[in-house]
C-alpha cells in the first residue's frame, strides 16, 4: 500500500505465493477533488501491474478497463472518464517504445552462456520465450563447407520482420476475425539469439531482448 502526493491510497494485493490478485486505489483525503486522488491513486497500483506484466487481475472501477488499454485488448479512446484517460494517456506506451520482458535472470539467456548442443540452445531460448510472452522461430543458420557442420545459428521472435501488404489484405479477406486477433501480421521485431560454435560448445554471441510490440503470457 502507498499514499499519493495528493492523499490517495494505492493498494495492491497478493496471496501467499506472492501473486497479484487485485489492485485499486481510494481518494478524498486533503481536500483534494476524489476523482483526481482516485485515479492518482489507481494509476499508481495500474503501473505495478503493468511493469509485473499481470494483467489478469481484479481492479476496480475504471482501472479494469484501463489495465485493457494497457494490454492492448482496448482502444485508448474507451470511454472511461477525462480524469482517468488523462492518466492513462501519460503512462500508455508511445509505439517507438521497447517491450522488455518480466523474466527472472537466472532464465535469461546472457552473452557467453555456452551450450552443448544446438537442441539445447534452443529449447533454453523457448522455455524463456515462453516465460517472456512470445513465440521463436529460427532465422538463419551457416555451415562449414567441407563438413556441413552448424558453427552459426539465429532464433528470433515470431514477428520479426515486416509483412508484405499483398499478403496482408489477401490474408485479411480470407481470415475470421478470431484469426485475425491472433497477432499474425509482424512487427519488425528485433529480439533475437545468436550463438557461434567455438569448437566445444554452442556459445551465445547476441542477445537482443527488446520487443517492438506487446507480450502475452
Amino acid at each position: 500500500m502507498a499514499q499519493s502526493q495528493r492523499g490517495g491510497v494505492a493498494w495492491v494485493l497478493r496471496d501467499n505465493f506472492g501473486l497479484l490478485i487485485g489492485a485499486g486505489g481510494e481518494g478524498g483525503l486533503h481536500g483534494s477533488s476524489t476523482l483526481m486522488v482516485e485515479a492518482l491513486a489507481n494509476r499508481a497500483a495500474l503501473m505495478v501491474c503493468y511493469h509485473m506484466r499481470c494483467w489478469d487481475v481484479v481492479v476496480e472501477s475504471d482501472a479494469q478497463q484501463c489495465l485493457a488499454m494497457l494490454n492492448g485488448e482496448r482502444e485508448p479512446n474507451a470511454n472511461i472518464g477525462g480524469v482517468m484517460a488523462n492518466a492513462l494517456d501519460e503512462w500508455m506506451p508511445s509505439k517507438d517504445e521497447f517491450y522488455i520482458p518480466q523474466v527472472r535472470d537466472e532464465k535469461k539467456p546472457k552473452a557467453g552462456l555456452a551450450f552443448k548442443s544446438l537442441d539445447e540452445t534452443y529449447k533454453f531460448y523457448n522455455d524463456y520465450a515462453k516465460d517472456a510472452g512470445f513465440s521463436v522461430k529460427i532465422s538463419k543458420e551457416k555451415k562449414k563447407k567441407e563438413k556441413s557442420e552448424v558453427f552459426w545459428k539465429r532464433y528470433v521472435c515470431f514477428k520479426e520482420g515486416e509483412t508484405d501488404e499483398t499478403w496482408r489484405k489477401k490474408k485479411d479477406s480470407e481470415s475470421t476475425q478470431i484469426e485475425r486477433e491472433r497477432g499474425n501480421v509482424r512487427e519488425n521485431c528485433k529480439a533475437k539469439l545468436t550463438v557461434v560454435y567455438d569448437g566445444f560448445n554452442f556459445v551465445v554471441k547476441t542477445f537482443i531482448e527488446e520487443h517492438t510490440h506487446p507480450l502475452y503470457i
